[in-house]
């Protein structure tokens, strides 16, 4: 189960990287090419400690639970969720509703909060400003993003829930760096096939997920 989550993640990232080229590319396009490659990097590798960061935390909730209350009953249930969200996130790929709308609206209420400081390190000039810029620009609601955190969520420990999403940050790694550099490539990934690849991979990782819960039930 773990094994499958964190290639389910980083495949997920990988697939799902041209929704990521539209939030924040522009972004990360800047910063390519206006300043250093390694700022760029940096920026990127702010962005991962943010999705681990926050890995970490939702696994850490999902521990105390378990704690609270029955631990195998509790983890089946948000295994449960888990492979809900998935198939959610599958269908928004395929074009198929907009089930992470309300989720990206709560998201905009932390997000409010954090914006302000965001968009003083829009333009870093360090290494160490464009890594607190990819931390701080991390926490933009995107659906991609929850639903890679289902995942974590469902993790045994918090340390599996931060690996899962360093996974799925890892996979977004080649489209981001990409940015201003490979054109194609960004072209690619951004395209309409990719994306219902992407949406088939997760809508059956979701439906594996849930059955392997249904029989541990």
């Amino acid at each position: 189960m773990i094994e499958v989550s964190l290639v389910g993640a980083l495949i997920m990232g990988l697939m799902g990287s041209g929704h990521c080229v539209g939030m924040c590319g522009g972004l990360a396009g800047a910063i390519g090419l206006n300043n250093k490659t390694q700022f760029l990097v940096s920026y990127n590798l702010g962005r991962i400690s943010s999705y681990a960061l926050m890995g970490f935390v939702i696994a850490s909730a999902n521990l105390a639970m378990q704690q609270l209350f029955d631990a195998e009953k509790t983890l089946l249930g948000l295994r449960i969720v888990a492979a809900c969200l998935m198939i959610m996130a599958g269908l928004q790929l395929l074009n198929i509703g907009r089930w992470f709308s309300l989720f990206e609206k709560i998201g905009q209420f932390s997000w409010g909060k954090i914006q302000p400081y965001a968009n003083k390190w829009i333009r870093p000039s360090s290494m160490s400003q464009a890594y607190i810029s990819g931390m701080l620009w991390g926490w933009l609601p995107c659906g991609l993003v929850y639903s890679a955190l289902a995942w974590a969520l469902a993790s045994p420990t918090p340390y599996i829930g931060s690996l899962i999403m360093i996974c799925f940050g890892i996979g977004t790694l080649p489209a981001m760096l990409a940015v201003g550099t490979f054109s194609k490539l960004v072209h690619f990934v951004k395209g309409q096939r990719v994306r219902l690849a992407c949406g088939l991979i997760m809508l059956i990782f979701g439906i594996h997920t849930g059955y392997i819960v249904f029989n541990q039930w």
